[in-house]
């Protein structure tokens, strides 16, 4: 595939899908000051620690809903479900 094609296809089919999650979920106010690109690259960091829990086979629009659940969350839930190992550790709004 040429590399114009594949950028358009990652564009279309990855990246375009996971920001329309983050936006209908309205996760980007959760981080102020952040935009939607670096929201994808938590969904991705995201994404890869569920891949590896549950298998590669994990959807990465699910991965986006997922971060987008998790991160509905009050601060100090996302913390300690953090802590124990139960959850993804939320992303540091000041990295």
């Amino acid at each position: 595939m040429p590399f114009p094609d594949a950028v358009r296809a990652w564009h279309s089919e990855v990246y375009q899908p996971v920001l329309k999650v983050i936006k209908e979920q309205r996760v980007l106010a959760a981080f102020p000051g952040r935009t939607p690109a670096d929201l994808y690259a938590w969904v991705m960091e995201h994404w890869e620690m569920l891949k590896k829990r549950h298998g590669s086979v994990f959807p990465v629009s699910d991965a986006a809903n997922s971060f987008a659940q998790d991160n509905r969350r009050p601060w100090f839930l996302r913390f300690l479900l953090a802590l124990t190992g139960r959850a993804a550790k939320p992303p540091d709004p000041e990295a």
